[in-house]
């Protein structure tokens, strides 16, 4: 459902004018690479990057999407394929080097699993040693197996939905990550730190353009590749107040999830703020468990007014 949205984003900011973006980005990058005449080693890391992580998390991004969908399909035609479908979008998202002793914690896969525990402990979004939005995927993923064996196909699409909007939080946290770094390191960053905020935003600005393209515009504006202007030059903030306004639009994505830098004053994409809504969370929590007491007291205080 999203590939026509990625065409047409590309085809707009990036002249790629056919239905092949991320295989022109990478081909285009190449091309570059072998055509390389400057001195100029930041260039040369960006663009090796550039091919690295758009295979890493571009690609495999819309391949996971095309085998939900394509699991749905095949189960509302009653075909031999959905769970095959939707076990391969789960290995996409996974990766096949994750280790589940834990030795590899610390740099643990190469997809977009791994990605989102790289930035949990940035973003103090960890459940353990595990990002909070790989839990949420991680069940979600049992729960359309489940769904399939059921043939409860509109459960299927309705949870394939939920997966692809919780995708879009480690791309988002990668993408204010590189600002913040950019911004605070104005003067030493590199190549690789430049390919990874452009592949991070490319991967994810189709959907903020299509809540918000002021928002897009500007995010883009501060991610694009180019060493040759200052990086990031409105600031890490106007990239946060950005993805702010479009996460606050764009249906499943949670700013809690997200997260928040605690270190700068709990500083998050959240509307109100991360720490006012966790609070009006936490009294939400502490009134849900005060019910059955509340229950037992009404409960007592009329059973007292029965006479005996």
């Amino acid at each position: 459902p999203r590939f026509a949205s990625y065409t047409d984003y590309f085809d707009n900011v990036d002249n790629v004018d056919n239905d092949k973006y991320a295989d022109t980005l990478i081909l285009n990058t190449f091309k570059r690479l072998t055509e390389y005449t400057e001195n100029s080693p930041v260039v040369l890391e960006r663009d090796r990057e550039i091919i690295v992580r758009s295979l890493r998390f571009m690609v495999p991004f819309m391949s996971i999407l095309q085998n939900m969908y394509q699991a749905v399909q095949e189960c509302r035609e009653k075909g031999k394929y959905a769970a095959n479908k939707w076990d391969s979008a789960a290995a996409l998202f996974v990766g096949s080097i994750e280790d589940p002793v834990g030795s590899l914690r610390k740099n643990n896969g190469y997809l977009l699993y791994g990605l989102a525990n790289k930035f949990c402990s940035e973003f103090n979004v960890c459940d353990g040693e595990t990002s909070q939005v790989n839990e949420d995927v991680r069940m979600l993923w049992y729960s359309g197996s489940s769904e399939l064996m059921a043939q409860s196909c509109d459960a299927l699409e309705k949870t394939a939905r939920t997966i692809e909007a919780k995708l879009l939080v480690p791309l988002i946290q990668g993408s204010l990550n590189v600002a913040l770094t950019m911004s605070l390191e104005r003067d030493f960053y590199t190549g690789k730190t430049l390919a990874e905020g452009y592949v991070y935003s490319q991967t994810v600005l189709p959907y903020v353009k299509s809540v918000d393209s002021d928002a897009a515009n500007n995010i883009r504006k501060n991610l694009y590749y180019n060493p040759v202007s200052v990086p990031v030059p409105d600031g890490y903030l106007a990239v946060f107040k950005s993805f702010e306004i479009a996460v606050s639009k764009l249906a499943g994505v949670s700013c809690m999830r997200v997260g928040y830098i605690s270190y700068l004053n709990d500083l998050s994409v959240c509307t109100d703020g991360y720490a006012k809504l966790r609070q009006s969370k936490t009294s939400m929590a502490v009134m849900q468990g005060m019910k059955p007491i509340f229950h037992a007291f009404i409960f007592a205080y009329f059973l007292s007014l029965i006479p005996l």
